[in-house]
């Protein structure tokens, strides 16, 4: 039966228990049980390394298909608006107003004038408006913090990262820690 990582933990922490109330004592079936538990934990890592790599594996897989998908779409996107502008050019350079299909026609029709700004430097103030963009710089906090400059509404938390290597020799080697 498999057991979850964390009912794991909780044996070794009973196995440290029977060691520190037998006074550092390895009974026999105490060296079964260590053993019986490091052969389980040390599979259970390895198939959570599988299957973090399996994960990341499907992740890229999948980010490069909607990089493609992305890529099509834009391209797909591209070539509507292309056909529209020259069928709509085509039909303003003959002066048809309509064109006329089996099942469908295209017909042009006014609409809202589109403002064309040729000199930006030439156009009044007036007519402008500021934009402000206001982003905080993580970076800059940071390095103050860990030089111990407080900064109000920040602080640091310490994290870790997991990462995974291979054992290079398995000889005499044994999962002690966990």
């Amino acid at each position: 039966m498999s057991k979850p990582l964390a009912m794991l933990f909780a044996e070794q922490n009973k196995i440290i228990e029977k060691l520190i109330e037998g006074d550092g004592e390895i009974s026999s079936e105490l060296e079964i049980e260590m053993k019986d538990l490091a052969a389980i934990t040390e599979t259970k890592t390895d198939g959570y390394y599988l299957i973090l790599e399996r994960l990341e594996s499907e992740s890229l897989f999948f980010k490069t298909r909607a990089d493609e998908f992305t890529t099509a779409s834009k391209t797909l996107s591209n070539a509507h608006f292309r056909i529209k502008a020259r069928l709509k050019d085509l039909m303003q350079q003959n002066d048809f107003q309509e064109l006329i299909g089996h099942d469908y026609k295209f017909k042009l029709s006014a609409s809202k004038p589109s403002v064309i700004i040729n000199n930006e430097d030439l156009i009044p103030s007036e007519y402008k408006t500021e934009v402000t963009t206001i982003q905080i710089d993580k970076n800059k906090i940071s390095e103050d913090l860990r030089i111990g400059v407080p900064v109000s509404g920040a602080s640091l938390q310490e994290s870790f990262a997991l990462r995974p290597s291979v054992i290079k020799s398995l000889k005499g080697k044994t999962n002690a820690k966990i």
